[in-house]
């Protein structure tokens, strides 16, 4: 199986994904769009993952990769193969999918947890997804949930963390692909957005328990696994 990504800044890379998709031994790869790259070939290419990015999904005009890449992505959604979306990524999806894209009422950057809906009883992600996961958050905007999808998940700050579309699409509004290294990452390139105030913890609270990555890790395999074969 061939999976790439797009990726949008340096620092922030498919962290986990990356590793599940080597012990499967798929071919993955990355396109770097931010650096003028050219995005995959949709026949040469088996499922898509989009990553995140501080960019905001309306900033054309200091990004103006961002136009031809949420063409790309709703051409992407009516080929039917499977595309996954993170953070930014999701962000990408609702509005290629015509939802609104908009700053949420408050940051929500660091470990909180996020709880299962029940309109997700009717996707396999519901056995896959327990009712309540810590997950690690990095964002300032949210978005509606596209006409047709079906919501994921909330938390306390943010009411929409995912949807769902035909099982093929995934969004997700957090980083279950975040491990300890790509966080540091983060954190270094970032520091600008941990001033203290609601919703933001410090890097010290972030990095505290690695244990936390690795848990959040133990249900990003097995719903990447039902992903790629739905």
């Amino acid at each position: 199986m061939k999976i790439r990504y797009i990726k949008h800044v340096p620092y922030e890379g498919p962290g986990a994904i990356a590793d599940w998709a080597a012990a499967r031994e798929f071919e993955f790869s990355g396109v770097e769009i931010f650096r003028g790259e050219p995005l995959p070939e949709h026949g040469d290419t088996d499922a898509l993952v989009v990553l995140g990015g501080p960019m905001g999904v309306g900033d054309e005009a200091e990004h103006p990769w961002l136009i031809e890449e949420k063409r790309y992505i709703g051409e992407w959604i009516d080929n039917g193969k499977p595309l996954l979306g993170v953070c930014l990524g999701a962000q990408l999806i609702a509005s290629a999918m015509g939802a609104g894209v908009r700053r949420n009422a408050s940051p929500e950057i660091g470990w909180y947890p996020v709880r299962r809906l029940p309109q997700l009883s009717v996707t396999y992600l519901d056995r896959l997804l327990p009712p309540s996961l810590e997950v690690f958050h990095w964002h300032h905007d949210t978005f509606e949930v596209p006409h047709g999808t079906i919501p994921i998940a909330y938390s306390e700050l943010c009411a929409n963390q995912g949807f769902v579309y035909r099982d093929r699409v995934i969004a997700l509004q957090f980083h279950l692909e975040m491990d300890e290294s790509t966080a540091r990452d983060l954190i270094a390139n970032t520091k600008q957005s941990l001033n203290p105030r609601p919703g933001v913890q410090g890097a010290g609270e972030m990095l505290a328990d690695p244990q936390r990555f690795s848990r959040m890790h133990d249900y990003l395999e097995p719903l990447l696994d039902a992903w790629v074969d739905s």
